[in-house]
């Protein structure tokens, strides 16, 4: 993840346009890896959350 954040992200580059991503896990990743791995995790802890709740 950014050190500080941009500003600009999914909002308003500097010609005026607006950015646009795949998902908001390539929005606030550096990285198309790190976007992939936050990807990942994300749908690892709805499986998860899932198990639990089927669990009762």
């Amino acid at each position: 993840m950014r050190d500080s954040p941009d500003p600009r992200a999914g909002d308003l580059a500097n010609d005026g346009s607006v950015e646009t991503y795949a998902s908001v896990w390539d929005a606030i990743a550096d990285t198309p890896a790190e976007a992939a791995n936050l990807k990942l995790r994300s749908e690892l802890m709805d499986q998860i959350t899932a198990i639990i709740a089927s669990r009762g």
